[in-house]
């Protein structure tokens, strides 16, 4: 009886054994489907990341390039602040004896007050430090412990072909000193103005008469000693949108136009007072940047990419100033 029953359950257990078993796992369909859902997924995390970089990069750049333009006009606004005398278009030296060149536009010349460190003039520790100077300039030097010397700023396109590829153009500073070596006193040749009669020694600019007349004597090398030239920023716009103007009947451009460049741009110009001994010289200076190259759009005129900024500064030196009269 007992052994009946195992026979049977055996016989069941071994019929259990070759019946077919359903199959597991996934379908071809189901495994494709899952593909084209994890590529949907991964594509649009992919473009998410990449918009995000590029939104990114657009913000920096634009912030960078307004930070840039402030600190730019920071600099300037500092030294026209030691402007004794501001030009305007009514009187400027010629273009071509200032050889800043080729398409560089001027936009600001001022003469500035420069203190002098009576260490560099390395005079001799005694009473009489001038007895045995070379330089008979010594004595007007050690009084007035200060020179002027002229500064102007212009601006100039990047090309293709230069590394300046920043933005659409730069703005280019130029100094020129009155002495080009301190502990001689030697005196930059281009600093005086020329004669007016050939028995006549030429003078040095020192009021604001001689300031508006003064021209170099030759045409000015700014590689030589006590000249020089430097890129003060990168990231200017260079497309004129409107013709300069300067908002106040008082003021004028305080640059003619050079005709080797676009007379019509408008991303960095100033406006001028016209010189009074009565009356603080003050100037208008507007300025454009450009951060579309920087964003990686290069061709793009959206505004967000266009910062402008706009400043008056006012020239606090009191030389050849007098209280106006009652």
């Amino acid at each position: 009886m007992v052994i009946n029953k195992i026979n049977k359950r055996l016989k069941r257990h071994l019929a259990s054994l070759h019946q077919p078993q359903p199959e597991s796992g996934f379908t071809l369909m189901e495994l494709l489907m899952a593909i084209l859902v994890g590529g949907m997924i991964t594509y649009g995390m992919l473009a998410l990341v990449v918009s995000l970089l590029g939104t990114e990069k657009q913000e920096t750049a634009k912030s960078q390039v307004q930070q840039e333009m402030n600190q730019a006009l920071d600099y300037i606004a500092s030294e026209i602040q030691q402007a004794v005398f501001i030009y305007n278009q009514d009187k400027f030296p010629p273009l071509a004896k200032l050889n800043l060149g080729d398409k560089v536009q001027p936009v600001i010349a001022f003469w500035k007050a420069t203190p002098i460190k009576v260490q560099d003039l390395a005079l001799p520790p005694d009473s009489n430090p001038c007895a045995n100077h070379p330089s008979p300039d010594c004595r007007l030097v050690l009084r007035n412990l200060q020179t002027y010397n002229l500064v102007i700023y212009g601006v100039r396109e990047n090309k293709p072909d230069e590394i300046w590829q920043e933005g659409a153009a730069r703005i280019i500073r130029y100094e020129m000193k009155q002495y080009s070596d301190f502990a001689t006193l030697t005196e930059t040749p281009e600093y005086r103005s020329p004669p007016v009669a050939p028995s006549v020694i030429p003078v040095r600019p020192s009021s604001g008469d001689e300031f508006r007349e003064w021209e170099p004597v030759a045409n000015i090398n700014w590689g030589n000693a006590g000249k020089s030239s430097a890129v003060l920023v990168d990231g200017l716009d260079y497309q004129g949108v409107n013709a300069p103007q300067c908002p106040d009947p008082d003021y004028k451009l305080a640059m003619p136009p050079n005709p080797t460049t676009n007379p019509l741009n408008d991303s960095f110009y100033a406006c001028a007072r016209s010189f009074s001994s009565e009356v603080s010289q003050d100037a208008i200076l507007f300025l454009r940047g450009n951060a579309a190259t920087r964003a990686g759009q290069p061709d793009s005129r959206n505004t967000g990419y266009l910062p402008s900024f706009e400043r008056r500064v006012q020239a606090l030196t009191v030389l050849n100033r007098r209280p106006p009269s009652r």
